[in-house]
């Protein structure tokens, strides 16, 4: 577990230093910030999990960018937090401001009901962007959620909405 924590924190670090750098991903697209108001598509009847989603691309604007990405989810007195990384492939923003994206994110998730335990996470998921060209725009965003202790959880969408601000653009 110690190994994944600090791989996503590498990654962090590395999307840091990337936006930061002249001439890094940051100079071709800039970065980007989102919050997100999220929530898991729980068929049991009565359960409902409600959360946010906050992240940071760098890169953006560009076919390959990477994403930073954090969120928490609370049922009850249950609660998930997540730190995921990984890359992300978009198409170029439409006339419209129209962008379509897929992305790959892999971390660590703190799962807290009457214990509380660290799993590895992983989290395909597509999305759309509209005002894709435009300094502030909305998002759209689902994933499919596997998180690994003792197995995997899957056929559990994470469907989530938000602004993103891109500083820099006109």
């Amino acid at each position: 577990m110690t190994r994944t924590i600090r791989a996503v924190a590498m990654a962090g670090m590395t999307a840091g230093v990337m936006a930061l750098t002249p001439g890094g991903a940051a100079a071709e697209g800039g970065p980007e910030s989102s919050i997100r108001y999220s929530t898991f598509l729980v068929p049991e009847e009565g359960v409902v999990v409600h959360g946010w989603q906050a992240s940071v691309v760098v890169g953006s604007g560009r076919r390959l960018s990477w994403v930073l990405d954090g969120g928490g989810h609370y049922a009850g007195g249950d609660s998930v937090h997540t730190l995921l990384a990984g890359p992300r492939v978009s198409t170029r923003p439409s006339r419209g401001g129209v962008s379509l994206f897929a992305q790959m994110l892999a971390g660590v998730g703190l799962l807290r009901d009457d214990e509380t335990a660290a799993v590895f996470a992983a989290l395909p998921g597509v999305g759309l962007d509209l005002g894709a060209g435009k300094p502030a725009g909305f998002r759209i965003q689902v994933d499919w959620p596997l998180i690994t202790n003792y197995g995997v959880l899957g056929g559990v969408p994470r469907i989530s909405a938000g602004v993103v601000l891109r500083p820099g653009r006109r």
